[in-house]
């Protein structure tokens, strides 16, 4: 599989909440067979309800039993952290993703003086080598250590993402919830909107039965 068919996968698990195995993504030659594989792994339903709908108010339900916050405060623009009142950020994280049984969540933040100890150790490690006369060896290393720094420290975040703080932001990963049902056409709609802005394509060229290597081009 490609560079674009292993991105559409991975948006696809992200999107649905979903693991795709890399036997069953060979096994999707067209987008037909990856909308049904998908549908049979979420919890089916024939009826045709919005699923954002249904993630704003199962939102909306857990709040109220994590953080108390009545259903007449929640709006798609609150701020989850104005409910937190001193309550550890990882404890209100992790109680609110399971109230909601999402699939998919985003990660906790490591703290800004983490992320700043990583960036001075890179700077720091990036001038001595190079003052050495090794500048080969600074970028290196340089590389090295960031990526270690940033790989080691992820078991430490202890922050609500500023990215996610907002209802409107967290409504897609509560979308990938157990408690939530999708309609086939509903599947199909989020995979047609993945492969096209993946592989840049014109609307009239996609179809659920374009083969993705003979038709749509992945290599």
């Amino acid at each position: 599989m490609g560079l674009d068919g292993v991105e559409i996968v991975m948006a696809l698990e992200e999107g649905f909440g979903v693991t795709i195995s890399d036997g069953e993504a060979r096994e999707c030659a067209t987008p037909g067979s990856l909308i049904d594989l998908i549908f049979a792994k979420l919890r089916a339903s024939n009826e045709r309800v919005c699923v954002s709908q249904r993630a704003f108010y199962l939102l909306r339900k857990g709040l109220k039993g994590t953080l108390g916050v009545a259903r007449r405060n929640v709006t798609l623009d609150t701020d989850i952290r104005s409910f937190v009142a001193g309550r550890p950020d990882r404890e209100v994280w992790n109680d609110l993703k399971n109230a909601v049984q999402a699939r998919s969540w985003p990660k906790l933040e490591r703290p800004l003086w983490l992320v700043g100890g990583i960036w001075i150790l890179s700077i720091l490690t990036f001038c001595g080598f190079f003052a050495a006369g090794h500048l080969l060896t600074s970028v290196v290393c340089t590389v090295l250590v960031a990526f270690l720094g940033t790989r080691l420290t992820r078991p430490y975040g202890t922050l609500i993402p500023r990215r996610y703080t907002r209802v409107r932001e967290l409504v897609p990963f509560v979308a990938t919830s157990d408690a939530i049902s999708w309609t086939r056409d509903q599947v199909a709609t989020l995979v047609k909107k993945t492969v096209i802005e993946i592989l840049g394509l014109k609307d009239g060229v996609y179809r659920e039965d374009a083969h993705f290597v003979k038709d749509l081009g992945i290599e």
